[in-house]
């Protein structure tokens, strides 16, 4: 995932707000991506397949906080 590319898709779809936790104004786009896996129910069990979002982070250059991003919003798809 090319992280200064997401960084831009970000700024251009307006993601600029500072931190939610320290309102600090610098953040990172970490490098890969995880995917959260979605639960029809927990009665059998967590499922570790299935249909899933694939997700960005980016993380408060000051106090850490990551937030995730759902891929598919930017038009991107994985390598």
């Amino acid at each position: 995932m090319d992280t200064k590319r997401v960084g831009l898709l970000l700024r251009q779809k307006g993601a600029t707000k500072p931190c939610h936790r320290c309102d600090h104004m610098n953040f990172s786009v970490l490098d890969g991506f995880t995917k959260f896996i979605l639960q029809q129910n927990f009665r059998d069990g967590v499922e570790v397949d299935g249909a899933s979002v694939p997700v960005v982070h980016v993380a408060c250059d000051n106090c850490g906080a990551i937030t995730a991003h759902a891929i598919g919003a930017f038009g991107l798809k994985l390598d």
